[in-house]
């Protein structure tokens, strides 16, 4: 028998946009005048994340029909 190899189980994936494509949302969020938030069923994973953007960019926060029950309109926290 050879020698035992020693082989670890990565860390779960982390998906997020490219640095670029943050740097150009960056831009346009900037540029713009006004900007909203339209939450969808990805909220379920990423409401405290959605509501400190929102504040952040004192944004209104809407929702997508498969966003409603995560940032329902009488959330006190939005």
């Amino acid at each position: 028998m050879g020698e035992s190899v020693d082989i670890s189980i990565p860390a779960a994936l982390v998906f997020r946009p490219s640095d670029s494509d943050l740097s150009r949302l960056t831009d346009m969020i900037s540029d713009a005048g006004t900007v909203a938030i339209l939450g969808g069923d990805g909220a379920e994973t990423a409401r405290e994340e959605a509501i400190e953007l929102a504040a952040r960019l004192k944004a209104p926060v809407g929702y997508a029909l498969r966003g409603k029950q995560w940032l329902e309109h009488d959330n006190r926290t939005l």
